[in-house]
Order: structure tokens, then sequence, then C-alpha cells
């Protein structure tokens, strides 16, 4: 517990390189604000679905934005000169990894649900009291089943100098596939394959569901899919990080992973 809290702390601390707090705070709320907003315009003036559509899918997506945190904090890590120490430390690889990813996790929770009041304060988006519940449960498991994503990139990022424009491209994919702004049944069938394996796309339709009054049983087994791909490949991404340490203790190159 102890390596876990101390890496969550510092992981965090340490990735919020801004010169004042309203900085800080104008990019954390210009994110949600701004993304719910340009495709919700889009979508209502040239889109084929009702508004409520692109503000749900916008606001639900945005847990993927969390996500590319965690390839950058190993970035960082390399660019800096630590991730060699981080390769050979005794510490517990799964304590050090979710207490580097938990304070990303808490902040994707926090920027859906900052996106669903931007949604319903200033689009008129309907969320009834009753569903609050069944769109947090909605939440939360987006937000996880992109940190599994996320953890899979972070391995990657061992591998890579420039992690950031994968992850870009990660993030607008998710936007193009995850059926944020498109139905995934109106997508070219490859497309809609790949969008039916990434995550964040079941809890998507899960929450129009929900917000639609449909019983929180009627969209649990699209939640349940979303924690078996998010757990994929969070395994996936954990098996990756031990097979390149393995690699690089092996082979004398820790200084570059």
């Amino acid at each position: 517990m102890r390596v876990f809290l101390a890496s969550a702390y510092y992981t965090y601390r340490g990735t919020l390189a801004w010169l004042t707090p309203a900085m800080f705070v104008g990019q954390k709320l210009l994110i949600p604000f701004g993304q719910v907003t340009f495709f919700s315009l889009i979508g209502r003036y040239g889109g084929s679905q009702p508004l409520d559509f692109y503000l749900i899918g916008n606001a639900m997506v945005l847990a993927a934005t969390a996500c590319i945190y965690i390839p950058l904090v190993i970035n960082e890590e390399r660019l800096t000169g630590t991730l060699q120490f981080l390769a050979v430390s005794p510490a517990n690889r799964l304590a050090l990894l979710t207490g580097r990813i938990s304070g990303h996790l808490l902040e994707g929770v926090l920027w859906i649900v900052i996106a669903f009041g931007w949604a319903a304060t200033v689009f008129g988006l309907d969320i009834p009291a009753s569903t609050w519940g069944g769109l947090m449960v909605a939440i939360v498991v987006a937000s996880l089943a992109a940190i599994g994503l996320g953890l899979l990139l972070g391995g990657l990022a061992y591998l890579s100098l420039d992690i950031q424009i994968s992850l870009n491209g990660v993030v607008f994919g998710l936007l193009l596939v995850s059926g944020a702004n498109i139905p995934v049944e109106e997508l070219p069938g490859w497309l809609a394959v790949i969008g039916e394996v990434l995550p964040v796309t079941h809890s998507i339709e899960a929450a129009r569901r929900i917000l639609a009054r449909e019983p929180l049983g009627e969209a649990a087994p699209l939640l349940a899919t979303d924690i078996v791909i998010g757990t994929t490949y969070a395994v996936a991404g954990l098996a990756l990080f031990g097979w390149l340490e393995s690699r690089a203790r092996r082979k004398g190159t820790l200084e570059g992973i």
C-alpha cells in the first residue's frame, strides 16, 4: 500500500508541469468543454443523429483521453533518465503501475462528470436524477477500460522515443470508431470490427441506454463487455512490461530499455 500511495502521489504531481494553477485548471476545463461543444455542434448541424447522441458520446469518450497519460509518464521517465531505475526497482510492479494509473483514472472520471454537467447546462441534455447512479457506473467502467488500453500503450512507450503522435492517433481513432460521433452500425465493416474490440465503445452505448431510462440491468452486458476488453488490454500491457524489462536486463540496455 505504501508503494501504491507514493507512486500515485509523486507520479501525478510530477506530470503537472504548469507555470501557474490557472493554466492547469484552464487545461482541465477546456478539454471537456471544447470537445463536447465542437463535435456536438458539428453533429447537430451536419449529422444524422439527435443532439443527445453526440453529447453523450463525446462526454463518455473523454475516458480515453485520460489513458494517454500513462505512456506519457513512461516517456517522461525515459527523457529524465529515471526509466532504468524503475526497471530495476525491487518494488512490486503491480503496485507501482496501479499507483501511476490511479490519479489519471480519477481525472478521467472527473472530466466525464464535468462534460455531462456542461452538456446539461449549455445544451439542455436531460439527465434524470434517477439515472445518475447507473450513469456513474458506466463512467467508471469506461475509465477503467480505457486505463487497460493505456497500460498496453505504456508498454509500447518503452520501445518509442516519441509516443505522442501514436497517442493522438489512438484518441482520434476512438472518436471515429467508438460510436461517439458515428453509429457503429454505419461504419464500414472493418472499422466496425475495430470499434467493437476497443474500450469505451460499449460503455458509450450503455450510457445512452441508461439516460433513455432503460434499467441498468439492460445495459449490464455492454458494461461487462467493456470490463473484459479493458482487462484483456491490461493483462497484455503488464505482460509486455515484464518482457521488455527482462530483455533489457539480459542485454544490459536499461538506459534505453
